[in-house]
């Protein structure tokens, strides 16, 4: 083969290690690309072994500690903002709880009923004069105090007394005059007045929203408690809460992370309004507004589901549309929706530095698999690569070759099989040269003789072929004259039978027209009688239309006499006119009914015309059939003597195709035997020049071996 090198075979050392040196450099120096690209295959695919093992298992578990360290940390941030939503609830509770104890204490103070007491007629009329009221300076000079160093004690901002009629009687600090109607607007609208409204109806505490209370123009939570003395209703007293407090209260923001909200909101109208500061928005308290109803096709945020009296929990997005954890809940008695967030980035923070190491890890676990998966394949392929080449060198027909490698491993074990494949090979090379010579010989001889009996049987079967022909062209004449006469024998027997078939047809046809000849005539009787009674019907009819006019006739005399005898003759009269009537009558219908005799007459008459017509026509008729059915009678009996004949005939056909068939049956065995003769040399001398080119192939397969 074109670019190996032949060393031959030779005892010394020197010879010996010539040729293994030079299979190491056919070893090192492969031939083309496709084969470079076979020796380093085995490498890759190790390498992409070790890379698959190492990988799939350190995938699973950084992929499984990811999703168990991101579960882990959702349930604990939502049990941690859960506690923490639920202490700020708690705190919130129990600040309003013990406000409003202050309020229920404050109303059953002596100081409050002595002065809503004293204070309870104060009303619109008299309001600006009140100051000057003898009532208000005593209550100045010995309740103010009190009331003062109580708000001042227990962290309150202001305090109103509010008389039945809602009018602020007293408050700390002072509230100016316009604002002390809390039954007029725009007092009435504020939750100041509303606060009241609802303790005056319920007469129970109340709690107000927190708002903005336009007098101090600072966010406010009113505390209304009733005053009721002896079973009196005196009025309500009013605290409001002390805003540093209340902030303090609602905006703790203690164990949360940087971007954490505590989110106190309440609904107004169609908008939902921040109670508290955001961390990114300082100024959002009573300012920011966001929509109470969700935009088409989201979801309600944390707030909106707050202020829907809704409580939970869930990773979601926030009012701005970014990713939060958030918990929310609702507070009744205060009317506002509380919500806890934190920023999904801030939570996750530890999960993704986990998964960021898991990554520097798995890329450094590739690293090292790598390296010892290449030194590993190397270590296999090296050897390999070598036992291939001297395989090469055998399948492109050089047993010279020595096989280096040696070992006691796998590869060494392959070696030694190769080598002692490689000495069974040479010996059988030889061995197979000398048989193929010999073959190829006798082939020749073989061959020769075999092509002259092929020509032999040939001719004989060529022969037998023509006379096959001639029988068949003979046998197939006389089949087909034989399926013809039989044809023409089935129709002549066919017209026979239908032609007695129409004879009696004839025969039937020829007494139903005698029978049709007879009712005619019977017909044309009848109708002759019925003429002769319509005669006489006419001369009734004669007679009784002279009977009618001679009545007519004599009840008009009567009528005449009846008129001559005046008033005695008038009943005679009448009977008179009535039988004229009647005769006048008569006389018509009798008139009619002449009318229609003749008309049936005339028809009477034209039908006999035209029955006598018909009779003739059947008679006619009759003796047409007569002489129709004597002519086919001939016809059927000539007809009938035709099968005879023919059968003579087809028998004698018969007997021509039988013989014929039993010439090409012998012609077409004598033709099959030399056909298969023929077929049987033939492929005998195919065996024969196909064995010859094997063995030439045999040879010249053989002769590539170099030994």
């Amino acid at each position: 083969m074109k670019g190996n090198r032949i060393i031959p075979v030779a005892s010394s050392k020197g010879k010996a290690k010539a040729a293994k040196s030079a299979v190491h450099k056919k070893a090192k120096q492969p031939k083309n690309p496709e084969e470079q690209e076979g020796r380093h295959g085995l490498s890759r695919l190790m390498l992409r072994y070790f890379l698959v093992i190492a990988l799939i298992p350190l995938v699973a578990v950084s992929v499984i500690n990811f999703l168990t360290a991101k579960r882990t940390v959702l349930e604990t941030e939502g049990k941690y903002l859960g506690t923490i939503a639920q202490r700020q609830v708690q705190e919130i509770h129990s600040y309003l709880e013990e406000m409003d104890d202050f309020a229920q204490l404050l109303s059953q103070s002596p100081a409050v009923v002595l002065t809503l007491q004293s204070l309870g007629g104060v009303n619109e009329q008299n309001l600006e004069k009140m100051l000057a009221m003898d009532e208000y300076q005593e209550v100045q000079r010995n309740v103010g105090p009190i009331l003062q160093q109580f708000v001042n004690k227990f962290g309150f901002s202001q305090l109103y007394l509010v008389n039945p009629d809602g009018m602020v009687a007293y408050s700390v600090p002072f509230l100016a005059l316009e604002h002390r109607n809390l039954e007029k607007k725009p007092n009435s609208a504020t939750e100041l007045g509303r606060v009241f409204k609802r303790t005056s109806a319920m007469m129970s505490s109340q709690a107000s929203d927190y708002r903005i209370y336009p007098p101090t123009e600072q966010p406010s939570i009113f505390i209304s408690s009733p005053v009721i003395h002896q079973g009196l209703y005196l009025g309500a007293v009013i605290l409001s809460l002390d805003n540093e407090k209340l902030k303090e209260k609602l905006s703790g923001l203690e164990g949360l992370g940087e971007n954490a909200d505590i989110m106190l909101t309440s609904r107004v109208g169609d908008e939902i309004l921040f109670l508290t500061d955001l961390r990114g928005n300082p100024n959002s308290a009573f300012s920011l507004t966001i929509p109470y109803e969700p935009a088409e096709g989201e979801e309600l945020t944390p707030v909106q589901r707050s202020v829907r009296g809704q409580s939970g929990g869930a990773l979601t997005k926030d009012f701005e549309g970014n990713e939060v954890i958030a918990l929310w809940d609702y507070l009744p008695n205060l009317r506002i929706g509380l919500a806890v967030k934190v920023d999904k980035d801030e939570v996750f923070a530890p999960v993704n530095r986990l998964l960021r190491i898991n990554i520097i890890v798995a890329l450094i676990t590739v690293l090292i698999v790598a390296i010892v998966a290449i030194m590993l394949s190397r270590s296999i392929t090296h050897p390999i690569n070598m036992l291939t080449q001297a395989a090469n060198n055998l399948a492109e027909g050089d047993l010279r070759g020595e096989i280096p490698c040696r070992g006691r491993n796998e590869v060494g074990q392959l070696a030694n099989a190769t080598r002692t494949m490689s000495r069974n090979l040479k010996s059988l090379v030889g061995k197979v040269k000398v048989t193929g010579s010999e073959i190829t010989k006798t082939a020749q001889f073989v061959s020769t003789n075999a092509q002259e009996q092929v020509n032999s049987a040939q001719q004989t079967g060529t022969s037998a072929i023509e006379v096959n022909t001639t029988a068949k062209q003979i046998s197939t004449t006389s089949k087909e004259l034989a399926n013809t006469m039989t044809e023409v024998n089935d129709v002549t027997q066919e017209i026979a039978l239908k032609a007695e078939s129409d004879l009696d047809v004839l025969a039937a046809i020829q007494e139903s027209m005698s029978k049709l000849d007879k009712a005619n005539v019977s017909i044309s009787g009848q109708l002759e009688r019925i003429q002769k009674r319509a005669n006489g019907i006419t001369g009734i009819i004669v007679t009784m239309t002279k009977v009618a006019d001679q009545t007519n006739l004599l009840s008009l005399n009567a009528s005449i006499e009846a008129r001559k005898a005046g008033q005695y003759g008038r009943g005679f009269s009448v009977v008179a006119a009535e039988i004229r009537r009647l005769a006048d009558q008569a006389a018509a219908s009798t008139l009619e009914i002449e009318g229609s005799v003749k008309d049936m007459l005339g028809a009477v008459q034209t039908g006999v015309g035209e029955v006598r017509g018909f009779s003739s026509q059947v008679s006619q008729s009759i003796e047409e059939i007569t002489a129709i059915s004597g002519r086919l009678t001939e016809v059927i009996q000539q007809v009938q003597g035709l099968p005879p004949r023919f059968d003579q005939i087809l028998e004698g056909m018969h007997s021509q195709s039988e013989g014929a068939e039993q010439i090409n049956q012998a012609m077409g065995q004598l033709s099959d035997s030399a056909q298969h003769t023929v077929s049987a040399v033939k492929e005998t001398h195919r065996m024969l020049s196909s064995l010859r080119r094997s063995a030439e192939v045999l040879d010249a397969e053989i002769s590539r071996f170099k030994t």
